[in-house]
């Protein structure tokens, strides 16, 4: 019997991808490469995983359930479930440079700084609680 084996190989496309304008419809820039990974970040940041079976166990980020648990407590999750939930996208290199504002109405909002391939992108979200 003869047994041949082959070496997988993984090839990353590049981010050609449709800008969203949420206003005038959809753009293609060909400076977009930023754009768009500041897009795909934004769409999995804002996406709770698990709630939607449609986008897999993989897509989102679980922020819902830090709401009305300890500050500290928090803080630490969230960079940790940022991290996560960014980690599957291979532009992505690094997740830093996190800072944290409490806001009056017992939200918190989250700046931090994603480098890509691409360039670095800074975002930023707002857990309610």
């Amino acid at each position: 019997m003869d047994i041949t084996t082959s070496k997988a190989e993984f090839t990353s496309y590049p981010s050609n991808e449709w800008i969203v304008e949420f206003d005038s419809g959809f753009n293609s820039d060909p400076q977009a490469n930023i754009k768009s990974m500041a897009q795909d970040i934004r769409f999995t940041l804002e996406t709770e995983r698990y709630k939607w079976p449609i986008m897999g166990g993989n897509f989102g980020v679980s922020l819902q359930d830090l709401i009305g648990t300890d500050y500290m407590y928090i803080r630490g999750e969230i960079v940790r479930r940022i991290n996560d939930a960014l980690s599957i996208d291979d532009r992505i290199t690094s997740v830093g440079e996190f800072q944290f504002q409490t806001l009056d109405d017992s939200g918190m909002l989250v700046t931090f700084m994603v480098t890509t391939i691409f360039g670095d992108v800074t975002l930023s979200t707002t857990i309610q609680g």
